[in-house]
């Protein structure tokens, strides 16, 4: 499946975390801020951080 940015919907060639193209990127936070933000997000994908997989536990069924 082709990742597309959700700025301008050009397709996105690379793996990364974010669904953005780096013109996108760099002209709504700048170039050191959107390289900071790619690469602190590609480290939590790699850690398995962003996973949405993960079971979440309602607190509601806990009963204290």
């Amino acid at each position: 499946m082709l990742k597309k940015c959700v700025y301008c919907r050009q397709d996105l060639q690379d793996k990364r975390a974010v669904d953005i193209c780096d013109k996108c990127g760099i002209g709504v936070w700048g170039q050191k801020m959107f390289k900071t933000i790619l690469q602190g997000m590609n480290n939590a994908d790699e850690k398995g951080d962003l996973c949405l997989e993960h079971e979440i536990i309602d607190n509601q069924d806990k009963r204290v």
